[in-house]
């Protein structure tokens, strides 16, 4: 078990979160337009994330110590990688009827995503840490608005880059711009499960 590695997974962990945040809120407008949503049906989309983290964290944080921090945090990477990947996929594989369900369903999943991340990395942070857990509990939680930082900063490069703030972009345009930022989430997504895999976890510090 190497606690360094296991650290650093954490924060990638969290900066998928951040990430997957910042920009499905970036790219509202355009999935709003290319799917031809009203702007109810994109704001119950936006909520989604937020009810997804609340569901799971509200179900599966009692669960973790007989479930284990290691598979808590294999679902949420199963997660934030499906839902991030149906909403990249929503051009292709949704109508206009069915494209609505789709993206709720997969920004569901990635807010889900979000509430297991928190549900396995806290305890997991305290566990590896047990004399300084404070501070190191701090560090990992910087991650959070670093990555909201950094994921936003991106994103408006990508939309300065590739003129996604002119009114005369065609649709095909607009529709690979957001798949471009969308993307991005699944970098840190793919970097802490790699990470996480060949680690053995410890047990939680109540089990133990």
């Amino acid at each position: 078990m190497n606690s360094r590695r296991l650290f650093i997974a954490s924060c990638m962990a969290l900066v998928a979160s951040a990430f997957s945040f910042v920009i499905r809120q970036d790219i509202l407008q355009a999935l709003r337009q290319t799917f031809n949503l009203s702007q109810a049906q994109s704001g119950l989309i936006g909520s989604a994330a937020f009810f997804g983290m609340a569901f799971t964290m509200l179900v599966g944080a009692p669960l973790c110590d007989s479930f284990g921090m290691k598979r808590m945090l294999a679902l949420a990477w199963i997660s934030h990688l499906v839902g991030t990947i149906l909403t990249i996929a929503a051009p292709w594989i949704a109508s206009e009827q069915t494209a609505y369900p789709i993206l709720l369903a997969s920004t569901f999943l990635v807010g889900g995503a979000n509430g297991l991340v928190e549900i396995g990395i806290n305890p997991l942070a305290a566990t590896l840490y047990p004399t300084k857990k404070t501070h190191m509990l701090n560090m990992l939680h910087a991650w959070w608005p670093g990555g909201l930082m950094l994921g936003g900063l991106i994103a408006f490069a990508i939309t300065k880059s590739l003129g996604l703030d002119v009114e005369t972009i065609s649709r095909e345009a607009m529709i690979r711009g957001w798949q471009i930022k969308m993307c991005l989430i699944l970098i840190p997504t793919v970097l802490y499960g790699l990470m996480f895999v060949v680690q053995k976890l410890p047990v939680t510090e109540r089990v133990a």
